[in-house]
């Protein structure tokens, strides 16, 4: 069913007819991800709202369609060949909404935000809890399955509750009920993030944005903002950090075909131009090796890795 479909423009867009959203054909992964590697997805869905999201989840799994759920293409590294599946993006799911007032506010998003664009907007409202995520590309939801973190913070810790869908269904987790830890939020490997309510205080809209001021000079004084990256390639070792080990190694600057180590941080790894998947991998290979042998650590990657053999 699923390769008989794809391969039949008129088949495939009939499971979704009359529906709220946008799809391409063949729609290549590297103009997708931040890191721009990646060959063509089979077909690429773009939802219009949550109701469209959840009907066409049914639909791909009432017709066995394999699919893949993409956030804002950051912290992942796709394959060169591409994906033979439906990718279903949801950057089209984009309400936000502050709730109630006092010291705590309860802020509802949804997954296709960008995080950014919550980051700045609860510091405008004087909310703080999300201040040290500044500069951390991709969507909210991407942000919330990947517990991403920075500077003493997790967006784990502010997540009140999350509405998914897992095994085709509709559930709400709480926060506080999911086993999360770093850069893990606990969630499973299918699970499709919807919306999120984060749970915020409130604080002076000045000292938030002094901080973010702060927290962004560093990262552009450390990090290399501006190139093509996934961000960290690996998460940093219990009391150590992947960067600093890296770095010791001697592997700024090393090159598999045009994925290089990056000189202001080793923990970037830049496609410099044309960059392939498999170069990307052979180069991670190598720094983990450089690693482990001289400092006996072993390097996790902190990237998702799509599509690896062996």
């Amino acid at each position: 069913m699923l390769n008989h479909l794809l391969s039949n423009d008129m088949d495939c867009l009939e499971v979704f007819e009359g529906l709220n959203l946008e799809v391409k054909r063949q729609a290549m992964l590297s103009e997708l991800t931040t890191l721009k590697i990646g060959g063509p997805a089979s077909m690429l869905i773009v939802p219009g709202d949550i109701e469209t999201a959840v009907e066409v989840v049914k639909r791909l799994r009432e017709n066995s369609i394999n699919y893949f759920v993409l956030g804002g293409g950051s912290n992942i590294l796709m394959p060169d060949k591409g994906l033979e599946c439906v990718v279903l993006m949801l950057k089209g799911l984009k309400t936000m909404e502050i709730i109630g007032e006092g010291a705590e506010v309860t802020v509802y998003a949804e997954a296709g935000i960008t995080l950014q664009g919550v980051v700045n907007r609860v510091a405008e409202i004087g909310l703080t809890g999300l201040e040290g995520l500044i500069g951390i590309p991709g969507t909210l939801g991407g942000a919330v399955f990947g517990n991403a973190g920075a500077f003493g913070y997790e967006i784990m810790d502010v997540v009140e509750e999350i509405d998914i869908l897992r095994d085709g269904k509709r559930v709400v987790l709480g926060g506080r009920d999911l086993n999360y830890g770093y850069r893990d939020s606990g969630l499973k490997e299918k699970d499709v993030i919807l919306s999120v309510r984060l749970r915020l205080k409130k604080d002076d809209r000045e000292d938030i944005m002094k901080r973010m001021r702060q927290y962004i000079y560093v990262k552009r004084q450390s990090q290399p903002l501006g190139e093509a990256s996934a961000g960290c390639v690996f998460k940093n070792p219990e009391g150590q950090y992947a960067g600093q080990l890296i770095d010791l190694a001697g592997c700024k600057g090393m090159r598999k075909g045009d994925i290089e180590v990056s000189s202001k941080h080793a923990n970037f790894f830049i496609n410099k131009g044309m960059g392939r998947a498999e170069d990307y991998i052979a180069l991670m290979d190598e720094v983990r090796e450089r690693v482990m042998r001289l400092f006996s650590i072993e390097l996790e990657p902190e990237i998702r890795i799509i599509g690896r053999q062996g």
